[in-house]
């Protein structure tokens, strides 16, 4: 299965004290990406905002960032998209009250035609994108 994974997805891998559940969860889904049962699709906004985060809340060191960012998007099972219209993702952050960074993550995920994994539910209201969080993604592969 194919799926874009949001930003928030790698920050409670991260940061398992923020929400010890949701961080099980998603390291769980990153388990899954590496036995080859999920690919795994990001693009350079979700760097962008997982370098971000890493640099400016967490305040990590450059190498410890740099480490992160290597597992996460240099391992196997993951793949970059550039699949990036702007006008679209302008109409879609006027129609669905969604941030530019949002907009430009579902745009992307219903241009690939794949669901996209995050806990945020602004993204329920992009017509035509699935979202999934981790739990219903686990428990769908665990049916297989």
């Amino acid at each position: 299965m194919r799926i874009l994974i949001d930003t928030n997805i790698y920050l409670h891998a991260i940061d398992q004290a923020q929400n010890p559940l949701k961080g099980k969860e998603c390291l769980q889904i990153f388990e899954s990406i590496h036995q080859g049962e999920i690919s795994a699709v990001y693009n350079a906004l979700i760097v962008s905002e997982l370098h971000f985060n890493l640099n400016n809340h967490y305040k990590l060191l450059p190498k410890h960032i740099h480490a992160y960012l290597e597992a996460y998007f240099l391992k196997s099972g993951s793949f970059e998209s550039r699949h990036f219209q702007i006008p679209l993702t302008l109409q879609m952050m006027k129609t669905c009250s969604l941030d530019f960074p949002d907009a430009l993550i579902a745009q992307n995920a219903l241009s690939e035609d794949i669901p996209i994994l995050s806990y945020d539910k602004d993204f329920d209201r992009v017509a035509g994108l699935k979202r999934l969080e981790p739990k219903a993604l686990l428990k769908a592969l665990k049916k297989k």
